[in-house]
């Protein structure tokens, strides 16, 4: 959390219109991505006319890869990761899904959620081959293959980026039991689960991490976390947003002042100095300007 005094790093209050920020550099009134997440069956999604920040690192040569939770619409399937700019995509198209069945069931909605595939302009179909194998666990084990893939082969002269927006820490509420078992002296049902959620999250970076490593791209690559939201509060993950006022869905403080981080090491994109902490004011829409410039790109909003 940002120093007390500080000014601080905000984000949208839910997360449709926090990853629109991210992708676009621009804010919820311009994309009309918000205030609201961006339901199953809602008619519309994130326009064609906003240029995504993979499709403008894929032109200064960066390969591109989408993991994990995109939310960004897809009521047309044009709307969809490999139709803007991302060279693969595993994951879901939706939220709140089911952790291990990769389903999600919503008013006018009920099925499988889960893609898999690589290509330009198409919507790889959803299957079921992962059915069974918790979320957090396949999305750290591709990211690593991605990272091994791209280290073994004559790509690894190219840059590679990779949107890595977890599923987790998100209802429904449900962990590995080995993961459980870490805090079984958490009484509270909704706290144990959300604890034990984190941690299979964190070992799952770890996972991506080590494919990094022994890919020889770790000491490379400049690293961004944020969060998307405030903590939810009450049974859907009981968070404690404290001094922050309220959580998840709501503009106050809680809802809004985010936590990230940047790890960058001697990167040649970016020398990020190890321990330095800032407290300028930042917004998640101020990630593609500066990432885009780093890279040598151009854009404008």
């Amino acid at each position: 959390r940002a120093a007390a005094g500080s000014l601080g790093y905000y984000v949208q209050p839910l997360c449709s219109p926090t990853r629109g920020t991210i992708m676009t550099g621009r804010y919820p009134s311009h994309t009309g991505i918000g205030p609201n997440v961006i339901r199953p069956v809602s008619p519309y999604a994130m326009p064609k006319d906003e240029v995504l920040i993979p499709q403008l690192l894929k032109k200064v040569g960066y390969a591109t890869h989408a993991v994990g939770k995109w939310h960004l619409g897809y009521c047309d399937e044009r709307y969809s990761p490999l139709y803007r700019g991302f060279d693969s995509f595993c994951g879901y198209l939706n939220g709140a899904e089911d952790y291990w069945q990769h389903t999600r069931a919503d008013a006018g909605f009920s099925g499988l959620d889960f893609r898999n595939g690589s290509g330009t302009d198409v919507l790889p179909p959803s299957h079921n081959s992962s059915w069974g194998v918790y979320s957090s666990v396949i999305f750290g084990q591709e990211v690593a293959r991605i990272a091994t893939h791209h280290g073994a082969t004559a790509a690894k002269a190219t840059p590679l980026f990779v949107y890595f927006p977890f599923q987790s820490v998100h209802a429904p509420l449900q962990a590995p039991e080995s993961y459980l078992q870490e805090y079984k002296e958490v009484n509270d049902t909704a706290r144990q689960k959300t604890c034990a959620m984190i941690s299979a999250m964190d070992d799952a970076v770890a996972v991506a991490l080590a494919g990094y490593k022994s890919a020889g791209l770790w000491d490379d690559t400049v690293t961004v976390f944020s969060t998307d939201n405030g903590g939810p509060l009450g049974a859907t993950g009981d968070h404690n947003n404290y001094p922050l006022r309220s959580g998840k869905a709501h503009n106050w403080e809680g809802g809004v002042r985010g936590v990230g981080w940047v790890r960058g090491t001697n990167s040649g994109l970016a020398k990020v100095p190890a321990g330095s902490v800032t407290h300028e004011l930042m917004h998640t829409t101020d990630w593609l300007p500066t990432l885009v410039a780093l890279a040598g790109g151009t854009f404008s909003v």
